[in-house]
């Protein structure tokens, strides 16, 4: 029996939320038609079993708790097709960047030593933490930090 582009797609969504993209891609690599594919995801998302920004919303709140920045969770929600109108307030991703950096077990005197501040900062840029978010992090540490 020849399965259809719909059952292929709940079965896939049946395992694990995904976007609408991705998806496309895998009924693609099953080798169904590109118009049946469009239909199908259409219908999905008509009914809702398909819901790309709510995955958006999921994902991002992941990355930020695994203390990610706005470009590291910007570039994953690209690679997933749902990167279009990500916006990350600063004062959010700051207090991820302070999460981090308390995490880290830094002390208020370490920020008084200018190499493990750099360090510290080059750390929160590699995790893909903007310039802004990381100095008010810094700022907000050494104001807070016991």
């Amino acid at each position: 029996m020849k399965t259809t582009a719909k059952n292929e797609a709940l079965k896939i969504l049946a395992k694990k939320d995904i976007s609408s993209k991705s998806l496309k891609e895998k009924l693609l690599k099953k080798g169904f038609s590109v118009e049946e594919i469009d239909e199908v995801i259409e219908n999905l998302v008509k009914k809702k079993i398909v819901n790309d920004e709510k995955i958006k919303e999921r994902l991002t709140e992941v990355y930020l708790d695994k203390g990610k920045g706005y470009f590291y969770v910007k570039y994953h929600l690209s690679q997933e097709g749902l990167s279009e109108d990500f916006e990350l307030p600063i004062d959010e991703e700051a207090n991820c960047a302070l999460k981090v950096i308390k995490q880290k077990k830094m002390k208020k005197a370490d920020l008084k030593d200018s190499k493990k501040k750099i360090k510290m900062m080059l750390f929160l840029s590699r995790r893909g933490f903007r310039q802004e978010a990381i100095l008010k992090a810094m700022a907000l540490f050494s104001g807070n930090a016991q």
